[in-house]
């Protein structure tokens, strides 16, 4: 009786369990899916501006931890800044200067300072990715580039990691009221130039983001396999230096439109570093006119750095009949 009793109990279980048994059918399954699909992509998105955010962050406290390193060697060598490169007694640019700033010393440790950028074990030294000098925003950022001539512009052959950010030098070109002028930059070449600039340490932009380099990239686009002008210089550990084009002052617009000058991968603008240690966004809005006069050390502009907010110029800035772009009221 004890095997029926249990053989009936089975039986019974298999079809109490047949019968109730439950599963996904095929239309269920496919909703399920679709509101997972929808989640991601509400969700994708988000997670994306979260990591944006914390990439300008990364890279605003670049820009604040460079200008501050600049501050802290003036303070150290009687107020003078470092010159923007040097070819003599060895060819070497404003970042090797910085080192000892940038907690850096394991670094600096290795870098022979008695000989050129290019030279010795320098050579090797040159490929290093050092992320105080790149932005985490741009693509290919452990990017390396050749370079095929030295700072006297000799032919040499050597490649490198390169940077994002860089000093201006030689004059810019400013157009004020219709007339353009040529003023100062905060860095001079082969001479070291006094911390206190004459428009004043916190309206002199002193380091700015020129990232991509040393391919050409213009309004978030690389154009082709074309690179920058004096893109041999583009070695982070070389001398990240450039020159602002003549075409700039005659644009309405310069921020992010070409990494020739002030550039970014980042939608609202590029950063910049202050030479009193401060750093900020550089605006895609900013007028061209105040973007050049703040990269002066001596043009005696009246303008500060809150104008950078401006997107038109007002009343304040007319003069003799026309504003800085040339323009009239009329």
């Amino acid at each position: 009786m004890r095997t029926n009793s249990s053989s009936a109990s089975r039986t019974a279980g298999k079809q109490t369990f047949g019968k109730n048994a439950s599963g996904f059918t095929l239309i269920e399954l496919l909703a399920v899916i679709s509101i997972i699909g929808v989640l991601v992509g509400l969700l994708l998105p988000a997670v994306q501006t979260a990591r944006e955010a914390a990439r300008q962050a990364q890279c605003l406290n670049n820009q604040k931890q460079l200008a501050l390193a600049f501050v802290q060697y003036s303070t150290s060598h009687g107020g003078l800044l470092p010159a923007s490169y040097s070819v003599n007694p060895v060819q070497s640019g404003w970042t090797i200067d910085l080192l000892p700033h940038l907690d850096a010393e394991n670094f600096l440790k290795d870098w022979d300072l008695e000989s050129d950028f290019h030279a010795g074990d320098n050579r090797n030294l040159l490929k290093r990715f050092n992320s105080s000098f790149h932005c985490p925003s741009t693509p290919d950022g452990r990017r390396i580039a050749e370079c095929t001539e030295d700072l006297k512009g000799n032919a040499v052959s050597v490649s490198g990691s390169v940077s994002d950010y860089y000093v201006h030098a030689g004059g810019v070109p400013v157009s004020e009221y219709g007339k353009t002028a040529v003023y100062g930059n905060v860095l001079g070449v082969g001479t070291r130039l006094q911390a206190d600039a004459e428009d004043g340490i916190s309206q002199t932009i002193l380091v700015n983001e020129q990232s991509g380099r040393p391919n050409l990239w213009k309004e978030g686009k690389k154009d082709g396999s074309l690179t920058v002008s004096g893109a041999s210089r583009s070695l982070w550990a070389a001398a990240p230096v450039t020159q602002i084009p003549s075409w700039l002052r005659e644009r309405d617009r310069v921020v992010n439109y070409s990494n020739e000058a002030f550039y970014s991968f980042h939608s609202a603008g590029s950063y910049a570093g202050f030479l009193d240690g401060s750093a900020r966004l550089i605006s895609v809005r900013a007028l061209p006119y105040i973007v050049l006069a703040l990269n002066t050390r001596d043009g005696g502009e009246d303008v500060r750095v809150d104008d950078l907010e401006l997107d038109s110029y007002d009343e304040s800035f007319f003069k003799n009949g026309i504003y800085p772009n040339g323009k009239s009221t009329n």
